[in-house]
């Protein structure tokens, strides 16, 4: 006799092998219907067919202690299962059902086991007794003498009915378990019969007691099942069109706790993925300066020319403002640990130390230069000396400067300080007990020797890891200055637009904000990631002008919890987590034109193919240094083709088209290379994919689109006269050439059909600059939004709208259409492939297989193709 016997559909493999190991796991025997049992019926012998085979199932599903019914389409359209349940109802076996989406009830009859097993036995022997007693038709039902282990189990089932969890007493059971009590009781037939007939009526009362009960309970809990659902969904809904991330978030997350299903899920990671490539807030407006963040990130300092104004970095809520005519000084600002205090320089070089509050300020010291924090110590430097105290401005210790300072930062874990003197040099000193000791001073070169003390444009510089990356102003050339990088090998410059903001640190490398158009152009060393946070609508003023916040100057700062935090002086609060941002992949720098006499990479390092596609039986690369490579035979097939971003290329059945930061590279079914036009300013193109008939591509600009063949050259020109001051971020051409969509980074889609007029989406998508389009080979219309939403679209009433929809839960780098198969490469998450008739996902590919800007169709469109950690990986389409 099994503990736990199984009722299934053979359909649903899958599904009982869980359960089964579940039950196994939980220290169980199980048994079922198996054709690959090795039980009684031999090795590799499937149950006899027949009314044999209905003995055999029926005989152990009554024997087993209880029976797990796995309820799915298939077990309910069983005739097979259905007289199996109809078995375990009339005898009242204890039974749980579990679903695909459900098996609380499994799991709960596991734990209910310890406690409900010996009843459950007895009441398994009774009907296998009942039935047994039933069937043998030659043998008298007074002939059958009832042993004293009999009557016992009758009556623990008797006593234990109305605890139990299930209906143990039928109408099937009941005539032999009173059959049985009357056995035992035959000496004391009446009395016993009497108390047999009470107890009969008092279960059938019970009986239909508690089935009232638990109809009621189950009517109950069935209306707050539903009213939970119906807020989660809407919950859900919000959470999707909420604007303020944090607020969606939260949404999502109740949804979850009140109704935690895969949709509810997929909310809560959609929200969350919003948040973390961009959250949006607003502060008081000012001319700040700086942005300063206080430990933990619980509080932050928007510094202004003449007031300091103090919130929380999550919301903008305000906490206080500190107006004060006399500073901070070029936003020389700190928090105390605590963030309770801030201390900070004023105009006047007085060491000014003031609560959050508001209350009046405190002098520490005067004629001081720079200011720095080191953990629950501060740095500060006047002409003669460089001190440490705390934050009381006691327990000072002194260094004396060969050189006054000009601009001063500490790392903590390192125990290390870089400064800018007056002189134009880098010097790091060695921090030790609150003393210093000078290890380097370096000339930085490229900009004035000379600091002319009342310039507003001051030298920075922040160490990240071992480097350090900075700038430093230019006089002679006004706003231009000096960008520089030291290292242990020496000290790199180039000239760049001066900036009074540290960079700040992603791992070894750094980002640097330049004065304006900050909002999302920010300067970068050693190719390091660049995040953009730029996205938003573009308001308009009173006189009906357009306010573009993108060319606003954000200041910046770095927290603890690893997002970025910037602030513009029309109040804007930004941030971002820079894993989750849109981000440029790393290139080298190094790579250089052969033909200048710069030394040529090592083979070595060209080794990091970054994107390839496989063209002509073949598989082309292209490397980290701007090489176009044949990886079968190692040819190269161009030199110094420039900076490449992974996500600008496209295969078709003509070739592969791939951009560089100077011009698009195509190369045939033949393998020979063209190079096309170079594309103008760089970052002019902003998308290029193969058209919908699978020999051209679609060339994105910010303000038309191209149609190009594979010998590069320029078939049609697409304009859009109404697309104003908007950027088009994405595009996609019909099968037929009749058709082109667009769409804008305000958020708007469009479908154009020769020379008509556009026929827009019914609802703007939110605005961003990762929408991406696409056609079926059929013509169908297809759109990625921001929030990870796989639409298809069709043609309404003068509008467009959203046919059909799934949930690939991350915001697309790349959409493909490859006769009936979508593929979806996301930033950062698993690669997918969807049927373009139904939306069904055919496969998916995990990003730690394959990098998801590098994942495409390959030849014949039966497989992917992608770069791994191993190589090159290929992923076989079944469908």
């Amino acid at each position: 006799m099994a503990d736990i016997a199984i009722s299934y559909s053979h359909r649903d493999v899958d599904f009982v092998r869980l359960i089964e190991a579940r039950a196994r796991a939980a220290g169980h025997t199980v048994w079922l219907d198996d054709p690959s049992d090795r039980g009684e019926y031999g090795a590799g012998m499937t149950l006899p067919s027949g009314q044999n085979h209905w003995d055999v199932i029926s005989r152990e599903f009554v024997n087993a202690t209880a029976v797990v019914v796995l309820r799915t389409p298939s077990w309910e359209g069983s005739e097979y299962c259905c007289r199996e349940w109809d078995l375990l109802t009339e005898w009242g076996k204890w039974t749980a059902c579990a679903t695909p989406n459900d098996i609380r009830g499994f799991d709960q009859l596991l734990a209910d086991f310890g406690r409900y097993a010996p009843v459950a036995d007895a009441h398994a022997r009774l009907v296998d007794a009942a039935r047994h007693g039933r069937d043998a038709g030659s043998v008298s039902l007074f002939e059958r003498l009832l042993s004293r282990s009999e009557a016992t189990d009758a009556q623990r089932v008797v006593d234990e009915a109305l605890a139990a969890p299930w209906q143990m007493l039928t109408p099937a059971l009941d005539p032999y378990l009173r059959e049985v009590l009357d056995r035992r009781n035959a000496g004391r037939k009446r009395l016993r019969r009497a108390a047999i007939t009470s107890v009969s009526i008092l279960s059938v009362l019970a009986l239909l007691s508690v089935v009232a009960w638990v109809i009621a309970l189950f009517a109950q809990r069935s209306a707050q099942e539903n009213a939970d659902r119906s807020r989660a969904l809407a919950l859900v809904a919000r959470s999707e069109t909420e604007s303020d991330t944090l607020k969606a978030v939260a949404q999502a997350e109740e949804a979850v706790k009140l109704y935690p299903t895969a949709q509810t899920n997929d909310a809560l990671a959609v929200a969350r993925s919003r948040d973390s490539r961009l959250r949006t807030g607003s502060v008081r407006s000012g001319t700040y300066v700086s942005l300063v963040l206080a430990p933990g990130t619980r509080r932050a300092a928007g510094v202004g020319l003449d007031e300091i104004h103090v919130f929380d970095p999550s919301t903008g809520a305000p906490i206080s403002t500190i107006a004060d005519t006399t500073g901070p000084r070029f936003g020389a600002l700190v928090f105390a640990l605590s963030g309770e205090e801030l201390v900070y320089i004023d105009t006047k070089r007085n060491l000014i130390k003031r609560p959050v509050d508001g209350g009046g300020p405190q002098i520490l010291a005067s004629g001081v230069q720079t200011l720095a924090a080191d953990g629950d110590r501060i740095w500060w430097s006047t002409v003669n000396d460089l001190i440490s105290s705390d934050y009381a401005g006691q327990d000072r210790t002194t260094t004396p400067l060969e050189t006054p300072l000009n601009f001063l930062t500490v790392d903590s874990e390192q125990q290390l300080a870089d400064a800018i003197d007056s002189g134009g040099s880098l010097v790091t000193f060695e921090l030790d007990s609150g003393r210093a000791k000078v290890r380097s001073a370096r000339k930085i070169g490229g900009g004035d020797k000379a600091h002319n003390p009342n310039s507003r444009v001051n030298p920075v510089a922040t160490r990240c890891g071992d480097r350090v990356f900075g700038s430093i102003a230019n006089y002679r050339m006004r706003l231009r200055g000096t960008d520089f990088l030291a290292d242990s090998t020496g000290i790199s410059v180039k000239r760049a637009s001066s900036s009074n903001q540290p960079p700040l640190c992603f791992g070894n490398d750094a980002l640097v904000a330049g004065v304006i158009g900050a909002f999302g152009t920010f300067r970068t060393f050693d190719g390091a990631p660049v995040p953009l946070l730029r996205q938003g609508t573009v308001s308009t003023d009173g006189r009906g002008a357009a306010a573009d916040e993108n060319q606003s100057r954000f200041a910046l700062a770095r927290g603890d919890d690893g997002r970025v935090y910037g602030i513009s002086p029309e109040g804007s609060l930004r941030s971002f987590e820079p894993a989750s941002a849109a981000t440029v992949a790393r290139t080298s720098n190094q790579a250089t034109d052969t033909t200048s006499g710069d030394k040529k990479p090592s083979d070595a390092e060209a080794a990091e193919i970054i994107a390839a596609a496989e063209v002509g039986g073949g598989i082309i690369g292209f490397d980290k240094i701007g090489r176009l490579i044949s990886l079968d035979d190692g040819r190269v097939l161009a030199e110094s083709a420039g900076t490449v971003a992974p996500n600008l290329f496209a295969v078709n059945d003509s070739g592969m088209a791939i951009a560089t930061m100077t011009r698009t590279l195509f190369v045939d079914q033949r393998r020979v290379l063209v190079r096309g036009k170079g594309s103008g300013a760089p970052g002019e193109l902003v998308g290029l994919t193969s058209a919908g008939d699978g020999r051209r591509f679609v060339a994105t600009y910010i303000d038309h689109v191209n149609l190009v063949n594979v010998r590069g050259e320029v078939e049609r020109t697409y304009n859009f006269p109404w697309s104003g001051d908007d950027q088009v971020i994405a595009a996609a051409v019909s099968p037929d050439g009749r058709e082109i969509s667009v769409g804008t980074f305000s958020g708007r889609v469009a479908l154009i059909r020769g020379d008509e007029e556009p026929v827009f989406l019914k609802d703007d998508l939110t605005a961003s600059a990762s929408t991406q389009l696409a056609f079926t080979s059929k013509g169908d219309l297809l759109a990625v939004t921001p929030e990870g939403q796989l639409l298809r679209l069709k043609r309404g009433d003068g509008v467009l709208e959203v046919d059909k929809s799934v949930l690939f839960g991350a915001s697309a780098v790349m959409l493909h259409s490859a006769g009936n198969r979508i593929l979806v490469t996301g930033n950062r998450t698993d690669s997918a492939v969807y049927r373009a008739d139904d939306l069904g996902v055919i496969t998916r590919v995990n990003s730690g297989v394959a990098a998801p800007y590098s994942v495409q169709f390959g030849a014949g469109r039966n497989e992917l193709i992608g770069l791994g950690a191993g190589g090159l990986v290929r992923v076989p389409l079944s469908e």
